[in-house]
């Protein structure tokens, strides 16, 4: 039974298994979490060898980092050593080849998608990306032959495909790597909204970064399917006057259903979904979905936060309007700008900082 895993779990991080053996380990990775966290660093430590760019690999070295924090059974050891010793040798070929290709210049591919639209791509490897309005994605030319990464400036749905489990792919996004273990997810990383987001529709992910951003402390935290991380990246704690509180700590995972889910990612369906969302960042939303401009004349008003989810056939009109009837605001359009302007000096109601 030990060698019958093994050979599994080698094949599935490798990306050779058939769809039965997929079935197995996510079955065996599933069963507790010490195998759950044993599986993690073995594919972890794997990936981390791919991307060295190195000739000389001490394996023993390596396989002793990848046991340093995990205390299984002896019979865990021995496979576990096999499994490492077996990945590393065939990683030796890469790095070589990595080496060798170090002094190449690298050309990147750029996809641009506008304010208003959205597109969907299939990458080289066959992951599919959905692509939010208003997004730069990017990428190596010669993706999928000895690394998969991609930067991203914006909002896009990723459904990795398996085929290449032996090359890491790995998102860099507002100064965070989110590497994949078999996922589907979404990053969302306008560089105007000031927040980092990831959620996990399947699998699990890493993100790697300072998840802190008042210090420069680095670290690392994983997500798990149906969870959803938020880092404020805005370097103070604001003022929120529609709970008459200070912010949240910098960073949150919340647990999520699936239906939630489904409306996180509604923008593919042309839906508007806001979760305690700032009036800053909602009007951001605005301009990427609608290709509009929105003058907000008091800043002040770019504190509030709001709730709620809007069908594709609403409008910018449509959410301002709603808006308005709770917050003390007008807005007019002139030559082709939204104005917002805050009405609150009327009613002497001005929220203070």
């Amino acid at each position: 039974m030990e060698n019958y895993i093994k050979e599994i779990l080698i094949n599935y991080i490798t990306g050779h298994a058939s769809d039965e053996e997929k079935h197995l380990a996510k079955q065996w990775i599933a069963e507790n979490e010490a195998q759950e966290k044993a599986f993690i660093d073995l594919y972890e430590n794997w990936h981390q060898q791919l991307s060295q760019q190195y000739l000389e690999i001490d394996i023993d070295k390596a396989y002793n980092r990848f046991v340093e924090e995990n205390t299984p059974t002896q019979t865990s050891y021995t496979w576990l050593k096999y499994a490492a010793s077996v990945l590393l040798v065939c990683s030796i070929a890469l790095a070589a080849y990595i080496y060798q290709q170090k002094n190449t210049k690298i050309v990147y591919q750029e996809l641009s998608v506008p304010r208003g639209k959205t597109q969907t791509i299939t990458l080289p490897d066959g992951t599919l990306v959905m692509i939010n309005a208003g997004t730069k994605l990017s990428y190596n030319k010669d993706f999928g032959k000895a690394e998969r990464q991609v930067i991203l400036n914006g909002e896009a749905f990723f459904d990795i495909a398996e085929s290449q489990n032996d090359i890491p792919f790995i998102i860099h996004a507002a100064g965070f790597k989110v590497r994949d273990i078999g996922t589907a997810f979404t990053v969302k990383a306008y560089p105007e909204d000031g927040v980092f987001e990831t959620a996990v529709k399947e699998g699990k992910i890493s993100v790697e970064g300072k998840l802190n951003p008042h210090d420069d402390e680095e670290g690392k935290v994983f997500i798990n399917a149906n969870q959803l991380l938020k880092i404020d990246l805005k370097k103070t704690n604001k003022f929120n006057p529609s709970t008459n509180k200070k912010a949240n700590t910098p960073l949150s995972i919340t647990d999520v259903k699936p239906a939630y889910l489904e409306e996180y990612n509604g923008w593919q369906h042309q839906l508007l979904m806001f979760e305690n969302t700032s009036f800053l960042e909602i009007i951001n939303t605005l301009e990427r979905r609608f290709n509009v401009e929105i003058i907000l004349e008091d800043p002040e008003l770019g504190n509030y936060h709001y709730t709620g989810t809007f069908k594709p056939t609403a409008n910018v009109f449509t959410v301002l309007q709603i808006i308005k009837e709770t917050t003390p605001i007008t807005y007019t359009l002139k030559e082709k700008r939204i104005i917002v302007k805050n009405t609150n000096q009327l009613y002497h109601q001005k929220p203070k900082p």
